[in-house]
């Protein structure tokens, strides 16, 4: 099985393209590729570059690109998951999973409840994106923001055809009721460990996102993360493909 790595620019067939830093540590010192050795590169643009390796040195990679492949592996509709940030280890839990689920960014925010201190971890989650998004053949690394605060998250909200808003609050209304007939760009959002306050609530609703309930148990912050964005993924029909 060809090994896939993320490069920093594209090419034609035929064109030599360098790969350096931590992917090039990764072919040349963990893996102890060779010259001649075929692998996959990745330049997060939707298309894949089958090459060669024809040099290394202490520095970079070169690779041949020998051809190139536009798979239909991406979601066709943008799904962004907006998260008050969880504590600990589950917010890069969340950005491997929901990068398999095709998902196409990642927002942490702050909120009243949050238990943890939002972190700027950059160039750890591009890390954590990178391997997800080899693991399960992606053309296009999820984006991860940085963290932003309640209130700017309430003005990104409205660029959206639909805001699905999950809420321990809310007692009637259930995610089987939305209709995604149509719609190109969807945005989730889902609690940290301690919730959401009513006043909260009430502002994310009035910004016209969708507030459902999850059932009549409550789950974790990490697993409404992943179980509603999965639920939304397959009403978008993005399973069936």
């Amino acid at each position: 099985m060809k090994r896939y790595f993320f490069i920093n620019e594209t090419g034609k067939q035929g064109d030599h393209l360098t790969i350096d830093g931590q992917e090039h540590t990764h072919i040349s010192k963990v893996l102890r590729l060779r010259i001649g050795d075929e692998i996959v590169c990745l330049p997060n643009d939707g298309s894949l570059l089958n090459s060669t390796i024809i040099s290394i040195d202490k520095s970079k990679t070169i690779v041949r690109v020998d051809s190139i492949e536009h798979p239909d592996v991406e979601s066709h509709t943008r799904l962004t998951v907006y998260v008050a940030m969880p504590k600990g280890d589950k917010f890069e839990f969340l950005i491997t999973k929901l990068t398999e689920i095709g998902v196409a960014r990642i927002v942490p925010f702050e909120s009243e409840y949050i238990v943890a201190k939002p972190l700027n971890k950059k160039d750890r989650y591009l890390t954590i994106a990178k391997e997800a998004c080899k693991q399960c053949r992606r053309t296009r690394l999820i984006e991860v923001d940085e963290p932003m605060s309640f209130d700017k998250m309430l003005d990104s909200i409205k660029e959206y055809d639909v805001v699905v808003f999950a809420s321990e609050l809310e007692k009637e209304h259930t995610i089987n009721e939305l209709d995604f007939t149509g719609v190109k760009n969807v945005a989730v959002i889902i609690g940290s460990e301690g919730g959401f306050s009513e006043r909260e609530a009430n502002q994310i609703v009035s910004q016209g996102a969708v507030s459902i309930t999850l059932g009549k148990r409550i789950l974790r912050a990490e697993t409404a993360g992943l179980v509603v964005p999965a639920i939304v993924q397959y009403m978008l029909g993005e399973f069936a493909r």
